[in-house]
């Protein structure tokens, strides 16, 4: 079962200088279940990377405690998946090359990584670019490599924060359906990082709405669109009920976030 919890996480850069040190993200507590699709959203600079980051291992609490599947994260883990905005391919690798590195680093046999990594190429909708090099691909091509990249691994959890913050408005609605279908067939735990209220309502099953710095979580709005979806929901009225609460919501700390 593989569930994310966070019990009275904080997290406070530079503590140990002689002044306070910033306090990023104060008491957050939150349960992500099995094969559950999480969203977080929040003004800018309330802390939803760092969250990110300690529920990776990438960077360890001030206080608190994370575990995935009951065992306490202490560093990163080989069943965590994380996909970053950033584009992380390597330009000197073909596609199939970029996606099954990870395997070879892991000493799989050549023959097995093949395989595997052309399964999950074709799940991404990446066949036929299996020799083509970045340099080649869209923005939207490429970040479908470095998500097939991160699935090959075979991950209980997915963590992705932002991963289609760069790209344009169609790209993202059009990738977002590709990884509702991914998530689908892998029943992959996701916790997803996003500025997009209708990125969030459109993937998740909740969406966490937290507070301007020191982020807290203020609260979680349940969206209970039916599954399977698609851009259909988009206009819908349940879809514009749920994006007006969660911008109500948000609206008073984005406010508050400027007059820092």
């Amino acid at each position: 079962m593989a569930t994310i919890e966070l019990e009275d996480v904080s997290k406070t850069y530079d503590a140990n200088k002689r002044d306070s040190g910033v306090e990023a993200v104060r008491n957050v507590s939150m349960h992500v279940g099995s094969g559950e699709f999480v969203s977080i959203v929040g003004p800018t600079g309330c802390g939803k990377s760092t969250l990110m980051e300690i529920v990776a291992g990438l960077t360890d609490p001030t206080a608190g405690e994370v575990t995935i599947a009951g065992e306490p994260v202490t560093g990163p883990r080989r069943d965590v998946g994380v996909v970053f905005q950033k584009d992380s391919t390597f330009p000197w690798r073909t596609v199939l090359e970029n996606v099954e590195f990870g395997l070879q680093m892991h000493g799989v046999t050549f023959d097995e990584r093949r395989e595997r990594s052309r399964d999950v190429i074709e799940l991404v909708g990446l066949s036929g670019f299996e020799d083509t090099y970045p340099n080649e691909l869209s923005g939207g091509m490429r970040q479908r490599v470095a998500i097939a990249r991160t699935l090959v691994m075979n991950p209980a959890v997915m963590l992705m924060d932002e991963p289609f913050g760069a790209l344009d408005e169609q790209t993202r609605i059009m990738l977002g359906d590709e990884l509702l279908s991914i998530a689908a067939k892998t029943e992959q735990t996701t916790l997803f990082i996003t500025h997009s209220i209708n990125e969030a309502i459109h993937l998740s099953d909740r969406v966490v709405v937290m507070s301007a710095r020191p982020g807290q979580i203020k609260e979680t709005v349940g969206v209970d669109i039916p599954r399977p979806r698609s851009t259909d929901v988009f206009g819908s009225e349940r879809f514009n009920d749920l994006s007006e609460r969660v911008w109500e919501l948000l609206k008073p700390e984005a406010e508050s976030g400027l007059q820092r």
